[in-house]
């Protein structure tokens, strides 16, 4: 699922750095971390009054991102043997066997992959 773009007002194309002590840095990524944000949101929000444009993923939530990465991989896996089969044809005698089998497989990865998106999106 791609991220919906951005229009020309809203990107951030210009840097601002600042001088800091390497003390000063750490109080800023520890103070972001707690807050839960990026050091660029937390400082925005100090400086600009904003609210922060995401959080840092929960522990739970990064989890459940990576479990998507995996399963979209898996997906990729299952769509070359899809590939491979309908090139194949119906030619040999378990070739329809293995194609019952990878419309299983292709159902319980969308199920699969439907829940961790409901979750992604919800919460629940």
């Amino acid at each position: 699922m791609a991220r919906p773009p951005k229009n020309s007002a809203d990107m951030r194309t210009e840097l601002l750095r600042v001088r800091v002590t390497p003390g000063e840095k750490i109080r800023i990524w520890h103070e972001a971390k707690d807050a839960g944000l990026t050091p660029s949101d937390y400082m925005r929000g100090l400086i600009l009054n904003t609210k922060p444009v995401r959080k840092l993923p929960t522990p739970g939530r990064e989890l459940l991102l990576k479990l998507l990465a995996e399963q979209n991989k898996a997906g990729s896996n299952l769509n070359q043997i899809a590939r491979e089969l309908n090139r194949k044809h119906s030619d040999h005698s378990e070739v329809p066997a293995m194609q019952r089998d990878l419309s299983f497989a292709l159902a319980g990865y969308g199920d699969i992959t439907t829940k961790l998106m409901e979750i992604l999106t919800n919460g629940t």
